[in-house]
C-alpha cells in the first residue's frame, strides 16, 4: 500500500503501418526502450525537421501527422509507505516540486509528468480509439518509467509507485503526400552493339 498526495493546478503544456513519434525535447532511454517494444520509432523534433522522409516510410506514399495535444489539469502521487511505526508527515506537492533519480538527476514533477506523458504507451492509447477527434480529455495513471523519488516534509526520501495525471485533450491528423524527389542521373558514355553513343541510367 502506498499514500497518495493530489496536485491540483492548471499547466500549460485507425491503423497503421508504422508509428512514429516526435518530441521536442526527444526521449529518455527507458521511453524508447518501452516505444521499440510496441514497433513504435521515436524521433527528436531537430532531426526529424531535416529528415529524408522517403527513406523513412519506404513504398508508403501518404504519411499521416497526428498531433495530441495533453495539457495536465490534476496530478496525483502515490509514494512508498513509511514503516508502520513512523507517523506520516505528508508531502507538499507543487507543479515545482523537486523529482530525484538514482543517478542523482532533478526534475520538477510537471516535468516528470510531461515526459510520462510523451510515453509511446500513452499515445498509442489516443490515436487506436475510434472517436479519438472527440475527445476533449484525458485520464492516464501508470509507474514512471524510471525509479523516481519525492521528499516527504521530514526530508524522507519516497519512491514514487504511481502517477496519475488527468486534463484536457485534443486531437488532429490530417495527411501528408510524400514527394519521391526525381532519381539522381549520372550520364556516362557507351556505345552499343550498332556503333552509336548512348547514355546508360
Amino acid at each position: 500500500m502506498g499514500r497518495r498526495h493530489d496536485l491540483q493546478a492548471s499547466q500549460n503544456g485507425g491503423l497503421t503501418d508504422r508509428l512514429i513519434l516526435v518530441a521536442g525535447e526527444g526521449f529518455y532511454a527507458p521511453a524508447r526502450e518501452k516505444a521499440e517494444l510496441h514497433g513504435v520509432q521515436t524521433i527528436e523534433l531537430q532531426k526529424a525537421e531535416s529528415l529524408d522522409w522517403t527513406k523513412l516510410v519506404g513504398q508508403y506514399a501518404k504519411l499521416w501527422f497526428a498531433s495530441v495535444t495533453l495539457s495536465p489539469k490534476g496530478v496525483s502521487l502515490t509514494v512508498e509507505s513509511l514503516p508502520a511505526s513512523a507517523d506520516e508527515p505528508g508531502l507538499d506537492v507543487a507543479p515545482d516540486t523537486l523529482i530525484f533519480t538514482d543517478d542523482g538527476r532533478r526534475a520538477s514533477l510537471i516535468g516528470v509528468v510531461h515526459r510520462y506523458l510523451r510515453d509511446a504507451q500513452v499515445l498509442r492509447s489516443v490515436y487506436d480509439r475510434e472517436d479519438r477527434e472527440e475527445l476533449t480529455r484525458f485520464d492516464v495513471q501508470g509507474t514512471p518509467e524510471e525509479a523516481c523519488y519525492v521528499l516527504d516534509r521530514d526530508g524522507n526520501r519516497r519512491r514514487i509507485t504511481a502517477l496519475h495525471a488527468s486534463g484536457s485533450l485534443s486531437f488532429s491528423i490530417s495527411p501528408f503526400d510524400v514527394e519521391t524527389p526525381p532519381p539522381i542521373v549520372m550520364p556516362q558514355s557507351a556505345t552499343d552493339r550498332s556503333g552509336s553513343t548512348g547514355r546508360m541510367l
